[in-house]
């Protein structure tokens, strides 16, 4: 199977997709910079009632030390903006934390953890990635899977435009009402530089 000629042109990704929202997270919200600039940016201008909860999840995280602390709070999480901290508390002992993780990615449902999951694959060594690559076939839930996509493009693993046409094909033929098909069309897009 290969990209036919007019492939892009008859496929156009959508504009702020779920892709494109996941793309950002991943490529910026570990950025110290960024974290900085959002974290300056919230401190001027949210309500007290979400201060409050970005506190609290915060002193979690900080206070997490053991990977079911993690786990919950992947799963409990109302704030996006803490995400970068706990993407750091992973990483800073990835070998304690993301075997866990990546145990409950074959098996987990809920947007939220995969989302988080997937910035923190992006950022972590990349053989995590390579075995989630190997055992795809293992995942259980679509999304999980449209995300391992988008993640093998952005990390640039060679020679998977095959894959990720099949599996753009297979969402958008099992799940045309889902948005799952658009991971592996922004993977290709990324791959053939065209984003």
């Amino acid at each position: 199977m290969s990209i036919y000629k007019n492939f892009f042109k008859n496929n156009p990704l959508k504009d702020y997709s779920a892709a494109h929202i996941a793309h950002f997270e991943m490529s910026i919200l570990t950025s110290a910079e960024m974290q900085e600039k959002i974290e300056e940016t919230i401190r001027t201008s949210v309500d007290p009632e979400r201060q409050t909860q970005l506190d609290l999840e915060s002193k979690q995280i900080s206070s997490a030390n053991t990977t079911d602390d993690i786990i919950n709070i992947m799963r409990k999480m109302k704030e996006r903006v803490n995400v970068a901290q706990l993407c750091n508390k992973v990483l800073s002992e990835p070998d304690k934390y993301i075997p866990a993780i990546t145990d409950r990615f074959y098996r987990i449902k809920m947007d939220k953890f995969v989302e988080t999951a997937g910035i923190i694959f992006y950022n972590a060594d990349i053989a995590y990635l390579e075995d989630l690559y190997e055992n795809y076939n293992n995942i259980q839930f679509p999304f999980a899977q449209s995300m391992i996509c988008l993640l093998l493009a952005m990390r640039e693993f060679k020679d998977i435009d095959d894959f990720l046409l099949c599996e753009y094909n297979r969402f958008k033929s099992y799940y045309p009402d889902e948005i799952y098909y658009e991971f592996p069309l922004l993977g290709l897009y990324i791959t053939n530089g065209k984003f």
